[in-house]
């Protein structure tokens, strides 16, 4: 499964992307604007799922990206953000809300979770701390 990672902590995109491809999916990114994360696509690299986080570099907003993708390409996205009232504002649009701070290895979790609701699949269970919006 193809993930997206929006994120603008570099730090945090870094680890976010090693335990993602460390778990056995493909890594598209990390990008740290909205416009970055369109070239990747745009470069043919189509997420299954994206992680986005909501205050992005430059002003960029994820919440602006995420119903734009839905637009256009109808793929699911999950808020990662310190900013709840906001992911809870546009849940309309996302998949789910995971909270900042979290350990990489928790987000693992819940893309696979979500990779099981993806496929159709109803999960066993929904991880502590992602709160599912579909």
């Amino acid at each position: 499964m193809k993930v997206l990672v929006l994120e603008d902590d570099e730090l945090l995109a870094s680890l976010l992307a090693e335990e993602l491809s460390e778990a056995g999916y493909e890594v598209l990114g990390p990008a740290e604007t909205v416009a970055g994360a369109f070239g990747i696509i745009a470069q043919g690299q189509m997420p299954d799922l994206a992680l986005v986080d909501i205050r992005l570099r430059y002003g960029s907003r994820g919440t602006e990206f995420v119903k734009e993708a839905r637009e256009r390409f109808d793929f699911p996205c999950i808020f990662v953000s310190a900013e709840a009232s906001e992911a809870f504002l546009h849940r309309h649009l996302a998949l789910g809300y995971i909270g900042k701070p979290y350990p990489p290895a928790h987000i693992v979790e819940c893309v696979a979770m979500a990779e099981e609701m993806i496929e159709g699949r109803q999960p066993e269970r929904i991880p502590e701390g992602f709160h599912l919006f579909a």
